[in-house]
């Protein structure tokens, strides 16, 4: 974000500022999806932080306001990142729950265990050979 703003703030014919506002001339693009260039990159780090990118030269402009304006941004994206993480990890876990709250019945006697371990352990004592049988 601070680099940003020295690019912003250079002359024109800096070769950083024209390679931030330019476009590429020659060249081929790869089969499949398209790799984003640095400033599709930038544009969605700017979303994410929510960053009015019409605005971004006059903050950029100023230094108070783009050092306000950046810890604002970094505290808002770190706090989306947080909350998309916990979200994230809460359907992990129901998913989890869902599927280890359900019975799961033995194919060999229909005896319902708990969960799918309960269920390999069960197995397991039936494999083995019975101590009444044994001579």
């Amino acid at each position: 974000m601070r680099w940003i703003k020295h690019v912003i703030r250079m002359l024109e014919n800096r070769l950083p500022k024209k390679l931030f506002y330019g476009e590429l001339v020659r060249g081929s693009r790869s089969r499949g999806s398209q790799k984003k260039r640095f400033e599709g990159r930038l544009h969605s780090i700017l979303k994410q932080c929510i960053i009015d990118l019409v605005n971004l030269e006059s903050f950029a402009s100023d230094r108070v306001v783009w050092q306000k304006t950046c810890h604002e941004a970094i505290e808002t994206f770190e706090a989306n990142c947080t909350e998309a993480r916990e979200e994230r990890r809460r359907i992990r876990h129901r998913r989890l729950a869902r599927s280890s709250s359900g019975v799961v019945p033995c194919p060999t006697c229909g005896r319902r265990c708990a969960s799918a371990f309960g269920l390999r352990s069960h197995m397991r004592v039936l494999r083995q050979p019975s101590s009444s049988n044994s001579p």
